[in-house]
């Protein structure tokens, strides 16, 4: 039977009765784990929160700056990083601008300063799945890494202000950085 149709069973003997149910996610459950997750990338959302009580005179000034950012929140979310469209693999080479993707961020798992190297992971959230991409990659690359993680979800940036964030690379190095990370979805090509 579908979601939401109202069912009764009877039997007018004795008998047993098998119920199952295939619980799908609903619209409802996929916006809230897409705003969940684009929400928690803000520490001011990862705070524990007390500033609503009664007796406060500031409360629903504070309520409105809630709803405010709620808003902010769900604006920067976008159907790409929802329908998880297909990814590109291998350097940049011709797209002038990315974009930051949501649902998606970086974290630095390991330095090796001997070897020069960071290991890296990119995690690609979803409501029914979640991917984790690992990468090796030089030492180099750690600050345009979390350059491009600290941003904003849908901010445009291009080669130029990668390089001015990272100044150790070149552009080379920076298209091949872009070209991994859109293959992972951390960002996109900018559209517009």
């Amino acid at each position: 039977m579908p979601r939401g149709y109202w069912h009764e069973t009877t039997s007018d003997q004795d008998s047993l009765s098998l119920h199952i149910q295939i619980a799908s996610p609903s619209r409802a459950d996929i916006a809230l784990a897409l705003l969940k997750n684009e929400l928690a990338r803000d520490e001011w959302w990862r705070e524990p929160s007390y500033d609503l009580q009664p007796d406060d005179p500031h409360a629903s000034e504070r309520a409105a700056a809630i709803c405010r950012s709620l808003r902010d929140a769900a604006a920067r979310l976008d159907a790409r990083d929802l329908a998880q469209m297909p990814t590109r693999t291998g350097a940049a080479e011709t797209a002038p601008r990315f974009t930051r993707c949501g649902q998606a961020s970086l974290g630095i798992n390991a330095l090796d300063t001997e070897k020069r190297t960071a290991r890296i992971e990119i995690a690609r959230y979803q409501y029914h799945r979640s991917t984790i991409t690992h990468v090796e990659l030089s030492l180099e690359f750690v600050a345009a890494c979390r350059w491009i993680n600290g941003l904003t979800t849908g901010t445009a940036f291009g080669i130029p202000e990668l390089l001015q964030a990272a100044p150790g690379l070149d552009a080379t190095d920076a298209k091949e950085l872009l070209g991994l990370l859109e293959g992972a979805s951390l960002v996109r090509r900018h559209e517009g």
